[in-house]
Formats: structure tokens, sequence, C-alpha cells
């Protein structure tokens, strides 16, 4: 479209982006500092979301997507003997205490501020050895939540609670793993406008959302750089989920996302 209709002002960067899905791909093309070289007014960026009308254009002020972060908590104490376990050092009751604690925090309201979820992944204990007591566990989870800022209390609130459990067995080591660091996408009120005037220009239906996605998505590190803003595509009311083994992209909406592209940069150059 740039090709064939160039805008007579302005210029516009197309960022084919790697490592989307683990948190690292945004990271890496800022530590480059490649985007240093342009005056980068506004950042947008889409992705297709099933459940939706087809072509539906979804956007909203303020956090678009949760703030996420994995994490690997690793117990290293001791086996023994399964008939005498007091001579070993299990990680069982810290645990159990972790994984019950995290379950508490959870706020599902996606309506509150304060909206937290824990998901647990992975947890795996000793192993298949009838006459050995566990001597080692492993914890993997998920958190998200609406802003980086209670993300990031959450997580110091599990380090101080792994630390503590971990106290309450004498000789019981611990290792925390932060993985696929996701930031919050906060969207600028003047970029959402713009958005919002790109779908109505093209007679694409818009929808206002209330509550942010539960999901994260690494164009967070973007809207902290620049003012911008990320929106939904809808895929499809009957499409299968995201990351479903069912779920197959809609071809169509290929060409209304990169209209919306081009709409969007001329709204800003007032074109």
């Amino acid at each position: 479209m740039l090709s064939e209709h160039p805008l007579t002002k302005g210029r516009v960067l197309l960022l084919f982006q790697p490592a989307e899905e683990n948190g690292t791909g945004s990271k890496a093309v800022l530590d480059t500092k490649v985007l240093d070289y342009y005056q980068i007014d506004k950042a947008f960026a889409l992705h297709n979301i099933p459940g939706y009308p087809l072509h539906a254009v979804l956007c909203k002020e303020g956090s678009f997507t949760c703030a996420v972060v994995s994490v690997s908590i690793t117990l290293t104490g001791k086996t023994s003997h399964a008939a005498e376990p007091q001579k070993g050092i299990s990680p069982i009751p810290a645990m159990l205490t972790i994984v019950d604690e995290l379950s508490r925090w959870n706020n599902t309201d996606m309506q509150s501020d304060n909206y937290f979820l824990s998901t647990i992944v992975e947890i795996h204990v000793g192993e298949e050895a009838y006459g050995v007591s566990a001597g080692n566990g492993v914890i993997r989870a998920t958190l998200r939540a609406k802003t980086d800022k209670l993300l990031h209390q959450h997580a110091e609130q599990l380090k101080n609670l792994v630390a503590t459990e971990c106290e309450r067995t004498p000789g019981l080591q611990h290792e925390m793993e932060w993985l696929e660091p996701f930031s919050a996408n906060e969207n600028d009120p003047q970029s959402v406008n713009l958005v919002k005037s790109a779908a109505i220009r093209n007679n694409l239906p818009y929808l206002e959302l209330q509550p942010p996605f539960s999901w994260g998505e690494d164009f967070g590190l973007f809207t902290q750089q620049y003012k911008g803003a990320m929106f939904g595509l809808g895929s499809g009311e009957n499409c299968a989920p995201l990351h479903s083994p069912q779920y197959d992209f809609p071809d169509e909406v290929i060409e209304t996302g990169a209209t919306l592209f081009y709409t969007i940069a001329k709204e800003n150059q007032g074109l």
C-alpha cells in the first residue's frame, strides 16, 4: 500500500520482530539501539482475537494486555529411606504452602485494579522409588496482573514466601528463576483515538474493551518507550482459541490489518 500510495509526509517503519512468544524479542530490538536512529512519534501493533466478529477492531485506553512473568522454583533437600523420613530434608511441606498461598493471592475479577492470577503449570517432587523419601522438588508457575507495579509486588511477595518456608525446614535450599517477562501494554489515549478513527474510516466495527486481555504481549516494552497502542482484530466468533491445536489463522484479515496500519499512518500525519 505504501509503495503504491506513498505518504506525502512522514515515514513508516515496519518492524519484523523475533521471539514475540517468549517475551524476549522486543527487548532484543530495543537493546540494539537501532530505533534510536529514528524520531519515532508513535508505535502500533495488532493481534488477531478469536471469539470476536471477523474484521472487528478492539481497543481501549490504558492496559490492553496484562503484565506477565513465569517462575521456576527449585527446592533442594535430602533424600532418606522411606522408613526413616525424619533423617531426610523434605521439600513437600514448603511446596504445599507455596502452592496454597499462590492460589489464595488470586483475584480473578478482571474489573478490579487488583486483578492477579497465578497458574501452576508444573509440580514435580521426588521420583518413582518407593523406598526413598522425596528430597527435591520443582514448582513452575505463571503470574499475571493488570500493571507492572502490581506484578512486581506479587513477585517480591513470592520471593519472601519461598525464603520463609525454606527457613522453616532447616537445610532446605531454594533457587528461583524468572522467565519470559511481558510488560503490560499501556495504550496512549491519543493513539487509541487514531485506531478508532481508522476503524470508522474503513467502515469496520469498533469495540471498546473494558478489562484488558489477561495474556501478555512483549509490545508492552515499546509502549513504555514510545506513545502508542496495541489493538485487536477479530478473527471470527467461531475461530478456535489462540494456541489451540484447532486454531487456523483467517487469511482474510491480513488485508484488513494492513489497511488499518496504513490508515493510522495517514491519520497521524493529518492526511
